[in-house]
């Protein structure tokens, strides 16, 4: 995933990249967006849950769900700790692969996404999914 990311970011840029991510995103989570419509941020909760399970990493993902905001920290990314034992760095635009994916589930479920922090390092991050 993040050599097609660095691939699409060199060939089309950022805005092409972007575009290609938002049609990805609508595309693959639609059974996400259309559960975050119906129940709202608590699904996108659950995703994430499930999410670093199956990356066998429920220890990265710190969460606090209100009624108006769901926060969520990341301590780590599995693949940028994957990466590392490959001696193998991310090109930059890696974090466009959360920031661009959570930003249109958000605003197509009807909430705003707010990505707070990124750590290009070790993949850590903070962000936050809110009631406009």
């Amino acid at each position: 995933m993040a050599l097609c990311l660095q691939y699409g970011f060199e060939k089309y840029g950022e805005a092409g990249l972007t575009q290609y991510l938002t049609q990805f995103t609508l595309a693959f989570h639609q059974p996400l967006l259309a559960k975050a419509k119906e129940t709202g941020l608590s699904a996108i909760a659950a995703y994430l849950t499930w999410l670093y399970h199956e990356e066998e990493a429920p220890d990265a993902l710190q969460m606090d769900l209100t009624k108006d905001a769901l926060e969520v920290t990341i301590r780590y990314c599995p693949a940028v700790k994957h990466f590392k034992t490959r001696d193998f760095v991310p090109h930059e635009c890696f974090a466009l692969g959360t920031s661009v994916v959570y930003d249109v589930i958000a605003k197509e479920s009807g909430f705003g996404f707010e990505m707070i922090s990124y750590d290009h390092n070790t993949g850590a991050a903070k962000f936050r999914f809110f009631r406009k």
